[in-house]
């Protein structure tokens, strides 16, 4: 079994469609399993897949998980699928229920980019994004390979499929700095993403089969907030060392070293190639970004002039969402007429301005402030250890990355200061 396909559903149709297609369109169904997500308490679509894993010509798996946060939180299914996913499969394909493979024998030409790269770190990209050059880390998120193959040796080392319910967009941010990752292999980067254009892949649409606005304006917001959070100061540094960890697995096999350990310093920002048979440091990297230029570009491509004044800018906010929401159920009354129409568009527009005014000076800012500290210092107290992280280790033993040790200081040791080496004459 050389692939790993995982996909989540919470629609019957689709999931059967998409089955039907991956067994019509292989060569070799059974050098392929398919893992699927599934929401706890779906009984009857849990019911059909088990019906249909009995006369499928491929292995299926699947996982009835809570529903947490729905769509927002897929990354804990497919982290979950992955643990249950076959040892010895060579790639794994994320896909949706509304992909349709349209070239026959796709298996087949996947197997001969098993070992394109001796040290089994690369993506095939297949997506309409596989031509992109992305030069700049912007586009990483908005415009990811969405359906890259990546295999698996690439997963265990970055730690799975991420923690956004995007992990095409992690994987890309991923590969974006392993591109900036220098060593004596590859003294000009690491790049190891590359389209194939022999697999046409269907139905990468998103977004088509939303029911109506209100969710359709709920996606596009939860979208924004995924971005903003993901392009931080903070996240940028998490994609920058994950990609450290790769290009040194690169270096490793470049090296011939059998085993190997990784360490992460967490307070000097490095990771470290070290061997434990040779007793040896081979390579370090440094994966801290200068703050200040960094939280720059970020205000600048996400800069807004109304910002300037944040009282116009939470208004503008208010205003426009009264707007937009009343001016949408205007259209949507197809009975009344066009004067009419602008009449109302001009009232609700003076009526949603004075709604804004009102939500914004209803809230005491200060006091919502001072009710949240309290309330975060009562619920964190109890958790605050008295142990700090210094450095996490991570062992190769020549088929995985495996978890090592945690290497922790306490508050008292920090506080007292390391003796220094007296030098006496001799």
């Amino acid at each position: 079994m050389f692939l790993s396909i995982f996909a989540a559903t919470c629609r019957p149709n689709n999931i059967v469609g998409f089955l039907d297609n991956l067994a019509e369109t292989a060569n070799d169904p059974g050098s392929f399993e398919v893992l699927i997500k599934l929401d706890e308490g779906a009984d009857e679509l849990i019911q059909l897949i088990e019906n249909y894993q009995k006369t499928a010509s491929f292995s299926i798996k699947y996982l009835a998980l809570p529903k947490l946060d729905g769509y927002y939180s897929l990354d804990v299914g497919y982290n979950e699928l992955l643990k249950i996913a076959h040892k010895d499969a060579y790639f794994c394909w994320l896909l949706t229920d509304e992909i349709r493979l349209k070239t026959k024998g796709w298996d087949a030409i996947l197997k001969k980019y098993i070992s394109f790269y001796p040290d089994d770190v690369f993506r095939i990209k297949l997506s309409i994004f596989q031509s992109k050059n992305y030069i700049d880390f912007a586009e990483c998120l908005p415009c990811p390979d969405n359906y890259a193959v990546t295999t698996r040796k690439w997963l265990e080392i970055t730690g799975g499929w991420g923690h956004f319910w995007g992990p095409d967009s992690w994987h890309q941010c991923i590969d974006y700095y392993l591109g900036l990752c220098k060593n004596p292999a590859y003294p000009f980067g690491t790049w190891r993403s590359f389209p194939i254009f022999d697999i046409n892949v269907s139905g990468q649409e998103a977004g088509l089969l939303i029911p109506d606005r209100r969710s359709l304006m709920e996606r596009k917001k939860n979208i924004w907030l995924g971005w903003r959070k993901h392009s931080t100061h903070q996240a940028q540094e998490n994609y920058f060392k994950l990609a450290q960890r790769l290009a040194l697995h690169t270096y490793a096999h470049y090296l011939n070293l059998k085993t190997y350990v990784l360490c992460e310093n967490l307070i000097n920002k490095t990771v470290l190639l070290y061997s434990e048979d040779h007793k040896k440091i081979y390579y370090c990297l440094k994966y801290k970004l200068p703050t200040f230029k960094l939280n720059y570009l970020i205000g600048y491509k996400t800069f807004n002039p109304l910002q300037l004044v944040p009282f116009l800018f939470v208004l503008k906010c208010h205003v426009a969402f009264h707007v937009r929401g009343i001016l949408n159920r205007i259209n949507e009354a197809q009975q009344v007429p066009e004067k009419q129409n602008i009449a109302l568009k001009l009232a609700y527009l003076s009526l949603t301005a004075m709604q804004g005014l009102n939500k914004i000076y209803r809230v005491n800012k200060k006091k919502l402030r001072k009710k949240l500290r309290k309330l975060r210092r009562a619920v964190l107290q109890p958790f605050k250890s008295k142990e700090k992280i210094v450095s996490v280790s991570y062992k190769y033993d020549g088929k995985q990355l495996n978890f090592m040790q945690y290497n922790k200081i306490s508050e008292e040791d920090e506080a007292t200061p390391t003796p220094q080496p007296v030098e006496r004459n001799s």
